[in-house]
């Protein structure tokens, strides 16, 4: 659309070169490109989404042209909100309809009978959506309108988050902790942003800012707003345009300083910037809790930032223990946030409504199940493994003893037996040997009464 290469478009997170075509037609000036390129943009952006296109702020030979072209650029963002800003007005949607087939026919008298959407000459030729979702996709992250009025806080007082309350189940007082999956994240280290942020947070939100939030979701606790995320930026910090996203894990009361009916208000849980002068549940530490994995000191450990820095850079997360994978996280999740530099500990927040990118979501909605946090360590069997073999050196031990002992009973059985046959056998030899010589007294005795008998007897004729 007379677009030479080179020219760049540029949006408040990024900017890219348009690569170079040629289009068939030329029209008579670079704001009436502008234009044309905004109507198809409209005709592609859904104006339901998150992220409806509200303005682009777009650069080409000269400020001038920007300036010249600047009405037709609010024109057709005000038509676009008009017509589609509440997504369950019927009206505004057939609006909307009514825009797309003005602007559909006015694209295909500008291209001079090709349409970019339809037929030329009564032959079809491809539909040329795909650039323009992509600009579209692009201009929108960049040209929101973003919500103010929401203070930020932090806090980290390890007690159970209130959306998982209701999860663990039976409720077990000294199983209620507050994650170390819950501590704030790098996105590129768990795929990649979703738009174009720096950080992956929880918090707790103020009644007031729930109510904007609608109902929770499955993913992250029960209770309203729940597993809701939000986009916010803080305009005071060291990286000011840096944003992050926020997913509601739990509530700050009324009672909690900030958090009082009126007030929009979200705690961001981070490790390290808890404030125990503030805090009214801080159980950190505490033997009536299975494992908080850091003290109630390590968890203020950063509290005091303002005394030696200027923002929230100058805080020593080294400083919070690393043996553990929990512990690990932990400390990581200081070290994110303060590399996004406050400059103050109540800052005022923009932000936006936004879907929690489903990496995010999934790490958040496994970090706690019905049993409690789930761990992140691997079973250590290490002195179960040192107690079996111990068992089996006592078994292998009393073992041998008793085969030692069982070989010395049964070679003394044996002797003994051996002793009994030998007194038997002897035994049997001394009867045998007095039988005969019984036996042989008896012979001789026989025999000499015979011969007394046959002399005393007279000899008959």
């Amino acid at each position: 659309l007379k677009l030479s290469h080179g020219s760049t478009f540029s949006y408040s997170f990024w900017s890219f070169e348009l690569p170079k075509f040629s289009p068939k037609f030329s029209p008579s000036s670079s704001c009436t490109s502008i234009l044309t390129a905004l109507i198809l943009i409209v005709l592609i952006t859904d104006p339901f989404s998150s992220f409806p296109v509200m303005s682009i702020t777009a650069f080409f030979r000269s400020d001038d042209e920007l300036a010249t072209c600047s009405r037709a650029v609010s024109t057709m963002s005000r038509r676009q909100e008009s017509g589609g800003s509440s997504g369950s007005s019927h009206s505004g949607g057939r609006r909307h309809d009514a825009v797309r087939s003005k602007a559909a026919a006015y694209v295909g008298e500008r291209v001079g009978g090709e349409s970019l959407l339809g037929e030329r000459r009564g032959r079809r030729r491809p539909r040329a959506s795909a650039l323009w979702a992509f600009v579209a996709n692009t201009a929108s992250v960049g040209a929101v309108h973003w919500e103010t009025g929401l203070q930020g806080t932090t806090f980290w007082d390890c007690n159970g988050a209130a959306c998982d309350a209701k999860v663990l189940h039976p409720f077990e007082e000294d199983l209620y902790l507050y994650a170390p999956q819950y501590a704030p994240a790098d996105p590129e280290q768990l795929g990649g942003n979703a738009y174009g942020e720096k950080l992956w947070l929880t918090g707790a939100a103020s009644d007031d800012l729930t109510e904007t939030m609608g109902q929770g979701t499955n993913c992250c606790g029960d209770g309203k707003g729940c597993g809701r995320c939000l986009l916010v930026r803080n305009p005071t910090a060291v990286n000011a345009d840096w944003t992050a996203v926020v997913m509601k894990k739990s509530r700050c009361p009324p009672e909690s300083k900030g958090c009082s009916a009126g007030l929009k208000h979200i705690d961001l849980a981070v490790p390290g910037f808890e404030l125990l002068s503030e805090s009214t549940a801080n159980v950190c530490g505490s033997s009536g809790r299975k494992d908080t994995f850091i003290t109630a000191d390590q968890a203020s450990l950063c509290s005091g930032w303002a005394l030696n820095a200027t923002d929230t850079s100058g805080c020593n997360c080294a400083a919070l223990p690393n043996a553990t994978l929990e512990q690990q996280m932990l400390r990581r999740g200081c070290e994110v946030f303060a590399e996004w530099g406050w400059t103050s500990g109540d800052p005022q927040l923009e932000f936006l409504h936004v879907e929690c990118p489903k990496a995010w979501a999934s790490r958040v909605g496994d970090g706690f199940t019905s049993s409690g946090v789930k761990t992140l360590e691997s079973p250590d069997y290490t002195w179960w493994i040192v107690i079996a073999v111990v068992v089996v050196c006592v078994c292998i031990f009393i073992g041998l003893i008793n085969f030692m002992v069982d070989r010395r009973e049964a070679k003394k059985r044996y002797a003994e037996m051996e002793k009994r046959k030998l007194r038997q056998r002897q035994k049997k030899r001394a009867q045998s040997s007095s039988r005969g010589s019984t036996s042989s007294s008896q012979s001789g005795v026989s025999s000499e009464g015979e011969s007394e008998q046959s002399e005393s007897e007279p000899v008959r004729p």
